[in-house]
């Protein structure tokens, strides 16, 4: 499986197929610049207290290397870091090609899957207390609702100019991220027997449920890909329409 294609400069009318319309406004710039202050800020400071030993204290110290593998194998982790990156870009007012299209789709459909999963399947099981508390809540629901946020002002626009087709093109390559992440979890698991949340825990639930569960989150990345496609397309056909009845073409 290869990997998406590269960022390229953008094509301004779009022949290509891989790049769209202009950057970003400074307005949409400046909302994507402070999410990357807020996820970067909180990743860097949970690795810096949590990445390099064990989460819970109380538990054995696998070692600086796996305690560092295991801290980048969390969705949380790989999805903030997909928010903070994307957004560094579009704040950059790097043009939408296609590679930045895909991911930025991965980091707003993971990070709200974060926020879900952790909402209804982890939250249930507890918070940690202090600093550690407060990164979980920034990490979990701070960080999903500033990138839903900066989506809902400044995302739909940008599909428009965009070629017709692109979406279809854009949610495919969207989904080798899950998918890979999929795979690495069950293979890293089988190798060291760790996995990153209960509900995919192999050893306690089986390989049954817990594959059941991942192919779930696949299927729910899929929907969310897919219907941001379909928001941000129609968005683009109303503002189209509107611009052509006002140059009365």
């Amino acid at each position: 499986m290869t990997a998406p294609p590269p960022l390229r400069a953008a094509d301004p009318a779009g022949a290509d197929g891989a790049a769209g319309p202009a950057p970003l406004s400074g307005r949409g710039r400046a909302l994507h610049g402070a999410v990357f202050a807020v996820t970067a800020l909180t990743a860097v400071t949970q690795f810096v207290l949590t990445g390099t030993g064990p989460f819970d204290p109380s538990s054995p110290d696998p070692g600086t290397i796996p305690s560092m593998v295991r801290f980048f194998s969390f969705f949380t982790i790989q999805s903030t870091i997909l928010v903070a990156v994307t957004s560094l870009l579009l704040a950059m007012g790097r043009p939408l090609t296609l590679g930045l299209r895909v991911l930025r789709v991965d980091s707003l459909v993971a990070i709200v899957i974060t926020a879900v999963v952790h909402w209804f399947l982890l939250r249930p099981l507890g918070t940690e207390p202090g600093i550690i508390g407060v990164l979980d809540t920034l990490l979990h629901v701070v960080g999903p609702a500033l990138a839903v946020l900066a989506w809902i002002l400044a995302g739909p626009r940008t599909a428009v100019g965009a070629p017709r087709g692109l979406g279809l093109r854009v949610t495919a390559w969207a989904l080798v991220f899950p998918v890979l992440f999929g795979a690495w979890t069950f293979l890293h698991g089988a190798v060291t027997h760790w996995y990153p949340y209960p509900f995919i825990d192999v050893p306690t639930v089986g390989y049954g449920p817990a594959v059941a569960m991942a192919l779930g989150v696949l299927a729910a990345f899929v929907v969310l890909a897919a219907g941001l496609e379909g928001i941000e397309r129609a968005v683009a056909q109303v503002v189209s329409a509107r611009r052509a009845r006002r140059d009365g073409t």
